[in-house]
């Protein structure tokens, strides 16, 4: 199997990001040191793929404001069978919207799943590929993220869409 990986500057921070033979395989959210991203990703930069430059270009207009679709292939192999319908209702989310825990645990079929589906979306390799920034907690609060920066990325990510949280009345905007 061809791996590459790449590191590379964003207008929110340093990110890092992998694609194989089946597609883009992980993504580190933005952080503010190269060697940062470079410890995380642990793999080493070979010959660029097609694909590794399409994500990087979409990644970085991402970061600069543009409405960018995240629809490059994706490689799935280590998914469970759940973690599969959590991700793909959580990419069916569009920008700038939310959902709750509770709401993509019933799309799925499994109502009373919240838990279980922010624990899939804990394990997420493809935040921004698979929108888990876009799913709250049924009071309105941001709930978890397991980017590095934790919750203070998923506020800035869905400021940059243009959504505000209001965590005591659970509504957003």
């Amino acid at each position: 199997m061809n791996i590459c990986g790449s590191v590379f500057s964003t207008p929110f921070g340093w990110c890092g990001i992998v694609a194989g033979d089946n597609g883009v395989k992980r993504l580190v959210l933005p952080l503010k040191s190269k060697r940062q991203v470079i410890n995380l990703l642990s793999v080493p930069a070979r010959e660029r793929s097609d694909l590794l430059t399409r994500a990087e270009k979409v990644i970085r207009d991402y970061f600069k404001g543009k409405r960018v679709s995240f629809d490059l292939p994706l490689d799935r192999s280590g998914f469970s069978p759940f973690q599969e319908k959590v991700y793909a209702v959580t990419r069916m989310i569009p920008y700038g919207r939310v959902k709750t825990y509770g709401e993509i645990a019933r799309e799925m079929g499994t109502p009373g799943a919240s838990r279980a589906v922010g624990s899939a979306l804990g394990q997420n390799p493809l935040p921004l590929f698979i929108p888990c920034h876009r799913v709250i907690r049924g009071d309105g609060g941001l709930g978890g993220f397991s980017s590095p920066e934790g919750t203070a990325m998923k506020a800035k990510l869905l400021h940059l869409e243009g959504v505000v949280i209001y965590p005591k009345t659970g509504q957003t905007f």
